[in-house]
């Protein structure tokens, strides 16, 4: 017997909750920024190797980074729940072509937004480094 769709990405699922990643049926509500910072912030390390400050303690310029960085992983949630369904559509109707390319055009742009996440990441944590040079 085939695993639960979902079975095949538990791993990822389990880094991603972390971060505040709850699979549902439905969309969830996005969270606040600054309470979706409170679970980011702790993978990025500001002045004297401290944690990011919080959202609300960042100058202008950092939050910004900041919340770009949230937006872009709540966009990753978006993303992997669409490939969740293009993936349970395969399954349900199997394999013709029409939902296979849909579910590749869903995973290319998953994967393009994981790769955008990480480029955020650097940009937020130079920002973030602005604060310790001073």
């Amino acid at each position: 017997m085939r695993p639960a769709p979902l079975a095949n990405e538990e791993g990822r699922r389990g880094v991603l909750r972390k971060f505040g990643y709850q699979p549902t049926h439905k969309p969830a509500p996005a969270p606040l920024p600054s309470a979706a910072w409170e679970l980011l912030r702790c993978d990025f390390s500001a002045a004297g190797g401290d944690t990011a400050p919080a959202l609300d303690e960042l100058p202008p310029t950092v939050r910004e980074q900041a919340l770009a960085y949230v937006e872009q992983r709540a966009r990753l949630d978006r993303l992997m729940d669409a490939c969740d369904a293009a993936h349970l559509r395969i399954l349900e109707a199997g394999p013709l072509p029409a939902l296979v390319e849909a579910y590749a055009a869903d995973r290319d742009a998953y994967e393009d937004a994981v790769e955008a996440f990480g480029a955020l990441r650097v940009r937020t944590q130079d920002a973030l480094d602005t604060l310790r040079l001073g």
